[in-house]
């Protein structure tokens, strides 16, 4: 008979044969990741499938393994860490068949409605569960940004991820607001003094006058300026470096960021749009209304326009004409006519 290896002490303690320990070694490697029934044989030189599917049986039995399925359904190996292996198995069958459905989800978290389809338990068998694995900190609640009246549970050492929390800029599954603006507002600040814009609308002195004059009627700045214009990467280390922040930006998030101050008209891109750079928009005084052709009402003897100038006054005022980030609007498009609420609230008020 093969020499036997102790895996774990106290409670729950299992030994092992020699082969089977080293199964098991090998299925840990590569950090955890699962592995094939062909991988698994490959690791116990000499063992046949029949083997190999009673030691994974034994494996499982123990925690120390469980099973994976892919949309093919092709079965492979995943092992557990000793220290969590252990833990479950003191478990309740109950509380067991919870957590593992709570493991199963992984970052996205569970629904407690959703573990009750899966287990067939009753919702107060679920609920005591719940309770005392929250208690022994394996697992731990949180509020889907999505479904804020639902509670979901994760691993206790796990974080949700960016489409159950919200991400960055949601504390508690709530925008935080306050934290936005103010990132907004810094970002401002940062682009207009690489641009040598002075935050009171004049010139911060390296911006010389042609470049101003093209800057104010909105054409793309010329080199000099452009290259002093910071990139979005500059953005999010300048920001993080600025410690407003306790937890570090990621490069999606203050992009995030300036596509709201591209879509309120407060940046528009510098040439193409992959450049990464932006520069603050100053709006050009509208031209007063034409006051010829004037009518006169009847009754309150008050000068009116004809209704052709009117449908042209309505013309001229339609956003698109001062809209920043017109030369990128495009049907189904990061900026669309179909998701521009500038364009729904001046149609409202044409109709």
């Amino acid at each position: 008979m093969a020499p036997r290896t102790q895996v774990g002490r106290g409670p729950g303690e299992i030994r092992l044969t020699r082969d089977e320990q080293k199964l098991y070694e090998a299925l840990k490697s590569g950090d955890y990741t699962p592995k094939t029934q062909d991988e698994a044989l490959a690791s116990v030189s000499g063992k046949s499938p029949e083997w190999l599917a009673v030691a994974i049986n034994k494996l499982v039995h123990q925690q120390l393994v469980i099973l994976k399925q892919d949309s093919s359904s092709n079965v492979s190996y995943q092992a557990v860490a000793e220290a969590e292996a252990k833990k479950v198995r003191e478990l309740e069958d109950d509380d067991r068949m919870v957590y593992l459905q709570v493991k199963d989800a992984g970052s996205s978290g569970v629904w407690t409605r959703t573990i009750k389809q899966k287990t067939a338990l009753h919702t107060t068998v679920i609920n005591r569960a719940i309770k005392t694995l929250e208690t022994r900190s394996m697992i731990k609640g949180f509020r889907h940004v999505q479904y804020q009246t639902r509670k979901y549970y994760i691993l206790y050492d796990l974080s949700p991820s960016v489409e159950a929390s919200g991400g960055t800029f949601f504390q508690d599954s709530e925008l935080d607001q306050d934290f936005v603006q103010q990132l907004r507002k810094v970002i401002m600040v940062i682009i207009e003094r690489k641009a040598g814009i002075s935050r009171s609308g004049g010139r911060g002195g390296a911006v010389e006058d042609d470049e101003e004059e093209r800057y104010r009627q909105r054409r793309l700045p010329p080199g000099s300026l452009r290259k002093r214009l910071p990139r979005v990467e500059d953005l999010m280390t300048s920001l993080n470096e600025s410690g407003i922040t306790q937890q570090p930006l990621a490069l999606a998030d203050v992009q995030a960021v300036v596509n709201t101050l591209v879509y309120d008209g407060k940046l528009q891109p510098v040439g193409h749009i992959a450049s990464g750079k932006y520069l603050p928009v100053r709006r050009i005084p509208a031209a007063p209304a034409p006051q010829s052709h004037q009518t006169t009402n009847e009754t309150n003897e008050q000068p009116q326009l004809s209704t052709k100038q009117t449908m042209q006054a309505a013309i001229t005022q339609v956003p698109c004409g001062n809209c920043p980030v017109a030369g990128i609007c495009q049907p189904g498009g990061v900026v669309s006519p179909e998701g521009c609420g500038y364009w729904d609230t001046w149609l409202s008020k044409m109709l």
